[in-house]
């Protein structure tokens, strides 16, 4: 875990145990959000937040929906993305086996940070399509 990550948790947890009477529910869209839109003549799913396993049916419904129109390809903007999980992961490579299948092209968009290290670690920056920027993709 990232120390930032992992500083945020500590606080939330410190905040949580001061707190008396009911812990108020944190609403799951807190932390993460879903965005469809086109991007030139491409479906895009803009991702902000954290990527876990709480939102991995969120993300592949979207996924599945744009899907459904058969698209040459489709892109996944993962630059507002603060972190991601192997569900996250597997969200993306369950997509990227289905445009195999369907002979149409998943492109993720890393946006202009590193790309995160999750992908070189796991060597999915060899397997999946990796651009900076939504607007690269023709």
């Amino acid at each position: 875990m990232d120390s930032d990550r992992g500083a945020r948790i500590e606080g939330a947890a410190a905040q949580a145990a001061s707190v008396k009477g009911p812990v108020p529910k944190v609403p799951r869209s807190a932390f993460f959000s879903i965005a469809t839109e086109r991007v030139g003549a491409h479906p895009c799913v803009r991702l902000h937040g954290e990527l876990d396993m709480l939102h991995e049916g969120d993300i592949r419904d979207a996924l599945l929906e744009l899907e459904k129109d058969g698209p040459a390809k489709l892109i996944v903007d993962l630059s507002g993305l603060s972190f991601i999980d192997s569900t996250g992961l597997r969200v993306l490579l369950e997509a990227d086996a289905r445009a195999r299948e369907g002979g149409w092209e998943l492109v993720l968009a890393k946006g202009a940070q590193e790309l995160p290290k999750v992908f070189t670690i796991t060597m999915l920056d060899k397997r999946l399509t990796f651009v900076d920027d939504p607007s690269e993709v023709d």
